[in-house]
Formats: C-alpha cells, sequence, structure tokens
C-alpha cells in the first residue's frame, strides 16, 4: 500500500533547511578556496617584483665583475691617462706604496660621487660598488710600490630596488701563461736521431751562465740539454765538453740533464713535443697583435736597430739585434737570432722555429746582460725537433742569468687570466 502524500511530508519534517546548510558549506569552502587562491596571486606578484628586484642586483654585480676585469685586461685607460692598469697600481690605487685595505678602482670606474658607486640606472636605481685586494695579504699589510701582487681578489656588490644586494667575487691570476725554467739557457734536443745532435761554443774571455737566481738564494742549472743518446753520444756530453773551458764558479748550477729519465729534469711544457710549441707560437702571434694594438708590445719582421724592445714581443723573420733593441718584457723570435755583446735584455727569450742563437760583439762589465732566460728549439712546419746551434764565441763578457722576478714579469705580459666568480 502507497503512503499518501501528506504521510510523506510529516514524515520528513525534521530534514527542513537542509538544503540551505549544505549550500552555506560550499559557499564557504568555495569562499576560502578563493580566498586563498587571491592570496596566493597576491604573494606570487610580490615574490615577482622580489625576484626581479634580486635580478637586477645580481646583473648589477656581474656589471661589476666585468668592468674590473676589462681594466684588468688593460681595455680601458685611467682617468688621469697616466696610471698603468698593472696588478699594483689596481690595489693600491696608484705607483706608489700602500696598505692593502683594498681599493675601489675609481681611477678606471665612472662612479658617482654623491652616490660612491656606479650607477647603471636612475629609475629604478641600480648600481655597484667594487673593492679590489691582494689575498694573499693580510688586510693591513704594507704593499711596497716595487711589488706586484700574483693574484686580485675583485669583490662587486649590486644594489637593485626596494633593498636587493648580491655580491660576487673574483679571484684573478696575473699569469697567463706559466714557465717553470728548469735552467737560465735550456736547449731543446733533436728528436730525429742518427748525428742529430747541438752545435754549442759557450764563448771565451768571461762569459758567464748562472743558474742562482738573481733575485734569491733559489739554484737552477746554469745550461739545460738533452740527455738522449744518438751515435753514442748525448747533447748532454756535448755541453759538458764545451762548458768545461768556463771555470765553474762562473757557471752556478753547472749543466742538466733534461729528459724524461732518472735524475733529468722535464722539458718545459712548451717544449714538450713540436706539437705544443707550434701551438705555443700561433697563440703567441695573436697576443701580441693585440699588445701591440694597447701599445705594449711589437709584431712583425725584425725591428730597425733603434727600435728598443718591450712588452711581448712576436718577431716572425730571422732578426739581428744591437744595444739600441735593448729592452724587457717575453720575447719570441720565429727564425735565427743574433745577438750583439752588449744587447741587454730582462724576461725571457724564446728562439722557437729557426732555433739558432748567435751572441757577438764586445760584452762587458755592463753589457750584454740577459736577465730572466732563454729557450731555444728548431722546428719546421710539421714533424719534430731538430738539433740547436748555439754561439756565444763573440760574447765577451756578458751573462745569462736566471731570474725569477724577470720572468715573473715577462709571463705577466700575456694579460691576466681569471680563475673564477663565487656569489656570496
Amino acid at each position: 500500500m502507497k503512503p499518501m502524500p501528506n504521510q510523506t511530508a510529516h514524515g520528513r519534517h525534521g530534514e527542513r533547511g537542509a538544503a540551505l546548510v549544505t549550500a552555506l558549506l560550499i559557499a564557504m569552502l568555495m569562499l576560502a578556496a578563493g580566498g586563498a587562491l587571491i592570496a596566493t596571486a597576491g604573494m606570487t606578484a610580490a615574490n615577482a617584483v622580489d625576484a626581479t628586484a634580486e635580478a637586477q642586483a645580481y646583473y648589477a654585480a656581474d656589471a661589476g665583475i666585468q668592468a674590473a676585469l676589462n681594466v684588468i685586461r688593460r681595455n680601458k685607460r685611467a682617468t688621469d691617462n697616466s696610471t698603468d692598469a698593472d696588478f699594483h697600481n689596481i690595489a693600491c690605487a696608484g705607483a706608489g706604496a700602500c696598505t692593502n685595505t683594498g681599493n675601489n678602482m675609481s681611477l678606471w670606474l665612472p662612479y658617482d660621487a654623491a652616490l660612491g658607486q656606479v650607477k647603471l640606472s636612475d629609475a629604478p636605481l641600480i648600481t655597484y660598488a667594487v673593492r679590489v685586494q691582494d689575498p694573499s695579504k693580510a688586510a693591513d699589510a704594507a704593499l711596497a710600490a716595487t711589488y706586484q701582487p700574483r693574484y686580485l681578489k675583485v669583490r662587486s656588490v649590486g644594489r637593485g630596488p626596494k633593498g636587493s644586494t648580491k655580491v660576487l667575487e673574483m679571484m684573478v691570476d696575473r699569469l697567463k701563461f706559466e714557465y717553470d725554467a728548469p735552467a737560465s739557457l735550456v736547449l731543446r734536443e733533436s728528436e730525429a736521431g742518427g748525428t742529430a745532435h747541438l752545435a754549442i761554443d759557450p764563448g771565451s774571455g768571461g762569459p758567464t751562465y748562472s743558474g742562482q737566481d738573481k733575485n734569491s738564494a733559489v739554484l737552477k742549472g746554469a745550461v739545460g740539454v738533452g740527455n738522449t743518446t744518438y751515435n753514442s753520444t748525448t747533447d748532454y756530453s756535448i755541453a759538458l765538453g764545451a762548458m768545461s773551458s768556463i771555470p765553474p764558479a762562473e757557471q752556478p748550477g753547472g749543466v742538466i740533464k733534461m729528459g724524461n729519465g732518472v735524475g733529468e729534469q722535464p722539458w718545459p711544457a712548451v717544449v714538450a713535443d713540436a706539437d705544443s710549441a707550434r701551438d705555443f707560437v700561433a697563440e703567441v702571434n695573436s697576443e701580441a697583435q693585440t699588445a701591440e694594438a694597447q701599445g705594449h708590445g711589437y709584431h712583425g719582421g725584425c725591428p730597425p736597430n733603434n727600435f728598443p724592445l718591450n712588452g711581448l714581443i712576436f718577431i716572425n723573420a730571422d732578426c739581428s739585434l744591437g744595444p739600441n733593441n735593448s729592452g724587457k718584457g717575453f720575447m719570441v723570435v720565429t727564425g735565427n737570432l743574433t745577438l750583439s755583446g752588449s744587447y741587454n735584455f730582462e724576461g725571457l727569450v724564446f728562439v722557437l722555429g729557426g732555433g739558432n742563437i748567435t751572441r757577438s760583439g764586445g760584452g762587458g762589465s755592463n753589457n750584454g746582460q740577459i736577465y730572466g732566460g732563454i729557450l731555444a728549439a728548431k722546428f719546421g712546419a710539421n714533424g719534430g725537433f731538430q738539433a740547436v746551434n748555439f754561439n756565444s764565441n763573440g760574447g765577451g763578457g756578458s751573462i745569462v742569468q736566471y731570474d725569477s722576478v724577470a720572468i715573473e714579469n715577462a709571463l705577466s705580459q700575456f694579460g691576466p687570466r681569471a680563475l673564477g666568480v663565487l656569489e656570496k
């Protein structure tokens, strides 16, 4: 029997208003979800603004790093047009002595006088400030006027809108290329075998070859030559016999063996093999063109006899140099090189390609002085090393002496290298 309508209504009397309650509950849930969505959207917008400000601060700090590196690579002149951007002057803000408290590089970077920072943008205000120190010295250490730091630490603080700040630090090495000289005079041995041996005439009348560092107690070899046996003899035996005409006191460090065996010094990386030597010559060819364009080098054929050679020097020819060519730096000659006995040089002389060296002329107590080192290797466009000829029979009272300071200054002619950047 079916219930009557009025009976059904009376049976659900307690359910009246349930739909309203359900609707209210659903509305409240939707309101909460909507509120959360609005709050999330607001937070996202705020975060986006903050992220933009932080990104602007980061790129400002990066701009400071790049600007400092541009100066360190000598691509920008100082505002006084006279202060060279070497590592000492950058650390000290000038050529004099200073305390290692840090320099802001304002001699090279366009600081805003009112802000004390470099301004990149007005609206919004975006700036950076740079400080440079020698990381190998304490903050209160004295840096002498003659001191050149090996490394610089560059700290760049970038500032953006909404108080955002980012800090980047970069370490820069003054030496892009390294050369650990085993001796004051290094003559690369031939790889041709047979009778291809070094020809050496060290000279007479007092020429000195010294491995004694001019600036410290370090003792290197006086002459470094190969020790591989060809035709029952070695370059070492030949050089030892030739150098016997010079009193031992005039060749501190003596003749040392070069090679890969026991008791032998390894060849410098630049002449470890002929391909490495060819690659190095190609690199110097390019670097010297840039150095000449920046005013601190020479690139071309043999220069005139009244042209002093300083900086990074690349001579792509046989060349004879006299006293008026004297200078300092890093010199690479691809042909054969003749030096008068009165030619003076501080730094490194690499004769790579022609590989033959002749020293002629009078020399004397104040002439014919090469402080740093000489390296000679003979090779062509392909193939291995060939025998070097070194003739100093006309060198007079000249000297070739190991000098660590002159070598480091020579290596610095290649410009610096950035070792890495760290976000603080």
